[in-house]
């Protein structure tokens, strides 16, 4: 039985389909993370299309026609792991051990295939870039990485043509991670989760996008056993919503830390 996989466009009001894909390998499928462009006109996907097991990223018009290989060809075992689209539709950034098997770099293309960039510096083996977000103002890409340190996961910041690499947290040491981070709205701060303070115990931090000093936005140093869990960033970029057990632990509560766009220090309140 042939269990490849393709990826199809239909027209919303029905018509026949058209296979965006070529003929897969044997044993090829396109994988299900697909995105369409965010102006319309295009679908990137992933895919072991050329060799089994060997995911490749493309990009294809809606009618089928277009297809453009994104991704450098990979190594034997190499791997695309993930990607995603400048709101802009002008270019994507996806991860890939396309250098050396198992080393996740992370890097910029435009859609039309051309100038691409490798934004990290090339990895020793056994490290890999673990997470990235493009800025919305498509001018940046922030990621996390063990770049300096082995399992240590750190936050760095990098314009998406590879222009002016900086690392945006303090240089951390062998028990410090980072754990969860995102990107302010205005693009002008990252509020990131990690255990600066004491291993596992993970605070709330905010560090211009640009590079510059943290803020820990929790307040008060927390109880034994306490964490920040998650948190959410509000549309006008002026506070972070976070959940914690910051007074007692295993009782999780909101708080709202105001101003985090670093013009002031936070107030943090209930």
């Amino acid at each position: 039985m042939n269990t490849d996989t393709d990826l199809y466009s239909v027209p919303i009001g029905g018509g026949t389909p058209i296979r965006l894909n070529p003929m897969l390998v044997a044993g090829g499928n396109v994988q299900h993370d697909f995105q369409i462009t965010p102006n319309s006109l295009g679908v990137m996907f992933r895919g072991d299309v050329v060799e089994d097991e060997v995911v490749d990223l493309y990009v294809v018009y809606m009618n089928g026609t277009g297809l453009t290989p994104l991704n450098k060809t990979v190594i034997p075992e190499g791997d695309v792991a993930e990607f995603d689209i400048t709101s802009n539709s002008l270019g994507v950034v996806y991860r890939a051990d396309q250098e050396v098997d198992e080393v996740i770099n992370v890097y910029s293309v435009y859609i039309n295939g051309t100038n691409r960039t490798q934004l990290n510096p090339l990895l020793v083996s056994g490290r890999s870039v673990e997470e990235f977000l493009i800025t919305p103002n498509n001018l940046g890409v922030i990621y996390s990485a063990d770049q300096d340190m082995n399992d240590v996961l750190e936050l760095y910041s990098v314009y998406i043509n590879g222009d002016n690499p900086i690392k945006l947290n303090e240089p951390f040491v062998f028990w410090q991670d980072i754990m969860y981070f995102r990107i302010s709205p205005n693009s002008l701060a990252v509020v990131y989760l990690a255990d600066v303070e004491e291993d596992e115990v993970f605070e709330l931090y905010v560090v211009p996008s640009i590079g510059g000093a943290s803020i820990r936005l929790n307040g008060e140093i927390l109880p034994p056993g306490g964490d920040v869990m998650d948190f959410i960033i509000t549309p006008d970029n002026l506070s972070v919503v976070y959940r914690c057990d910051q007074e007692v632990d295993d009782k999780f509560e909101l708080y709202v830390a105001y101003d985090a766009r670093l013009f002031y220090l936070p107030v943090v309140t209930r």
